[in-house]
């Protein structure tokens, strides 16, 4: 992942890299599994407010985050949990080159719900949906400035999700719901208001959605979120065999209601030097994946073949290409294989890109 902005009188450039390997088990009504994570991040600064300064801020974190699925009847559950630990090195170039270190931890959980209610609503389906979440993360040992740092942030939601069966394959959809943001940063209360139209043409293999989000209101001043996407996709109907692809633009913020705890990293980009947030119109990006499906009897599996491009807005672009291996063996077992190389970096003058190849395994059991 490619890290590039500006915030103030300082800009920032660097690379996040992280694995993920895991292992789950299924039954009727419940999953539940466990995964481990690796991440490494490095970040070139530069700031000139007055006092001019560059360095390179370096993290590295192990995790470990147990997750669980639960359906009790119509109510489904979900909860996800994470302890991570590390170190982060700080390099000051412009005190001399010298660095020093400290331990890093991360420490997170998540839990959400959604069941239906016994409501009609002009012929919509109605379900209560909420989740919460902290995170926290903080250093400790070491010596100034990377000592004894520590960032809270934390979110409760709770919402009504409507759902309207028309004729056809068409479905709209709509959301409104109560935010509570706690912890470091901008905290307050808030409304959400989210709704799209889905179209699904199960013959044809072609499908549409476009939706957008807005925060209505927020007691925090000038506090601004909203958010629109559209996706496009065709996936053929003989077991992923034939020509697949998707394209989805977006602007603004996500403009998915239920997006993760820390996955608004856009919208730091473009707060202000007093960490306000400005209006996200301004932030846009698009996702297209190319693929081509084709069975291989030797191998009794299907051989996918892909590209994919990522645009992050002025923030970079990635590039991707590759081949996937992917073999099911009735409902519950599978296995998949995917090799992949991607260029990636920033748009900026002097910003660093990187080329790396790619290896990912999954299986079920």
């Amino acid at each position: 992942m490619q890290l590039d902005g500006e915030r103030g009188a300082g800009t920032y450039d660097g690379t996040l890299k992280a694995g993920h390997l895991g292992v789950d088990a299924k039954g009727d009504g419940w999953l539940a599994g466990l995964s481990v994570s690796r991440s490494a991040a490095e970040l070139d600064y530069h700031f000139d407010g007055g006092v001019e300064g560059r360095g390179v801020l370096e993290t590295t974190l192990t995790g470990v985050h147990p997750y669980a699925l639960v359906g009790l009847g119509a109510t489904e559950l979900w909860l996800v949990g994470g302890l991570a630990g590390g170190e982060a090195r700080l390099t000051r170039e412009h005190t001399g080159g010298g660095w020093q270190r400290a331990d890093l931890s991360m420490a997170m959980v998540a839990a959400g719900m959604k069941r239906p209610l016994t409501l009609d609503v002009a012929g919509a389906g109605i379900a209560l949906k909420g989740d919460a979440g902290l995170l926290r993360l903080e250093t400790d040992g070491g010596a100034a400035p990377l000592t004894g740092l520590a960032v809270d942030v934390s979110r409760l939601r709770v919402g009504l999700e409507a759902a309207w069966q028309a004729r056809g394959a068409l479905v709209p959809f709509a959301e409104i719901g109560g935010r509570l943001d706690g912890g470091d940063g901008e905290t307050g209360a808030g409304l959400e208001v989210a709704g799209g139209v889905r179209i699904d043409n199960a013959v044809s293999g072609l499908g549409l959605e476009a939706k957008g989000r807005v925060l209505a209101l927020h007691s925090a001043e000038e506090r601004r979120e909203r958010g629109v996407s559209v996706t496009a996709s065709y996936a053929p109907g003989t077991a992923g065999r034939g020509v697949s692809f998707r394209v989805s633009p977006r602007w603004g913020h996500s403009a998915d209601a239920t997006d993760r705890l820390w996955s608004d990293a856009r919208a730091a980009r473009h707060s202000g030097a007093g960490g306000r947030h400005t209006d996200a119109y301004a932030d846009w990006g698009m996702d297209a994946v190319l693929g081509y499906g084709f069975n291989v009897p030797s191998l009794r599996g299907l051989i996918v073949p892909f590209s994919r491009l990522d645009l992050a807005g002025d923030a970079g672009r990635r590039l991707r290409a590759g081949v996937r291996y992917a073999r099911a063996d009735g409902a519950r077992r599978m296995a998949r294989l995917e090799l992949s190389a991607e260029r990636a970096g920033g748009i900026h003058e002097g910003s660093r890109r990187h080329t790396r190849l790619l290896f990912s395994a999954q299986a079920r059991f």
